[in-house]
């Protein structure tokens, strides 16, 4: 399962960088490699955390050792997990909603990051390391994107400027039509001229 989840893992970042990068592909490339990421930590975060393997998750001898307060924890880990990738996707999509489910992921993460750290510098367990790395690898990006949540847009259409001035603008001010209009207007000028 830990292959599954680096392999996606690898996906995902291939779609990012295309994504920014204006290349073909890279929005599908993103969209599934983040969702199937999101059902992997929502589903089998018990497992995946635990470092069991897929074929021993139904089996009882592979939880052998394993408090419940670790699987409890592991599908805690990944409930929140899920939520950043799926806030994280929204972001690198332009969808409304990222920055909320990125708050919604972030407040109980930092609270499982916290313990975890903790109690990894007391007990030195795999376990503790495995979420630290998780969380690390979602966490930092996320973070940046709620306190810099123009990112995305601004290494995108970087050859755009008049856009992303624009966008900025109607972003600071989501209520205003006369914003979004001119942001919709340098949009279809991209688009018109990407065409040609």
């Amino acid at each position: 399962m830990k292959n599954v989840e680096l392999i996606l893992g690898g996906f995902g970042l291939t779609g990012v960088v295309l994504s920014l990068k204006l290349f073909p592909g890279g929005s599908i490339t993103i969209i599934l490699s983040f969702l199937l990421l999101a059902i992997l930590y929502l589903f089998l975060s018990f497992a995946l955390i635990n470092s069991i393997r897929f074929r021993g998750i139904f089996k009882s001898e592979s939880y052998k050792g394993i408090k419940s307060f670790r699987i409890i924890g592991a599908v805690c880990t990944g409930i929140c997990l899920s939520v950043v990738v799926i806030g994280l996707l929204f972001k690198f999509m332009s969808w409304p909603g990222s920055s909320a489910m990125l708050f919604a992921g972030l407040l109980p993460l930092t609270v499982i990051a916290i313990t975890a750290t903790v109690k990894f510098f007391s007990t030195k367990e795999i376990f503790y390391r495995n979420i630290i790395i998780r969380i690390l690898i979602y966490g930092v990006p996320a973070i940046l994107l709620v306190f810099y949540p123009t990112l995305v847009n601004e290494i995108r259409y970087r050859g755009y400027p008049a856009y992303v001035i624009a966008l900025k603008a109607a972003d600071e001010n989501p209520d205003n039509e006369a914003l979004q209009q001119k942001a919709a207007e340098e949009f279809s000028k991209i688009q018109s001229s990407s065409e040609e």
